[in-house]
């Protein structure tokens, strides 16, 4: 859950901190189905987002349809997208 208020909050210090863990599964989604790249990316974190959606290419070394969406959203909102 800290994992989940740090990207709510757009807490990169502590996405970072807690996401680096090996341990950390950066695709557990909550009850609604949401991950916490989501919930970044509803409340407008777009670094928190960044981030996120280059850790998750780096654990899964592919990227899938989902992740291409959510880089897609970070390229409309003129931010750095990891590639």
């Amino acid at each position: 859950m800290r994992f989940f208020n740090a990207a709510l909050e757009g807490d990169l210090k502590k996405v970072k901190k807690i996401g680096s863990v090996e341990a950390t599964d950066v695709t557990y989604t909550e009850r609604r189905g949401r991950c916490a790249i989501h919930i970044a990316a509803f409340t407008g974190h777009k670094k928190v987002v960044s981030w996120l959606a280059k850790n998750w290419a780096i654990r899964f070394g592919r990227r899938t349809t989902e992740m291409n969406n959510i880089l897609r959203w970070l390229r409309q909102q003129s931010t750095a997208v990891p590639t």
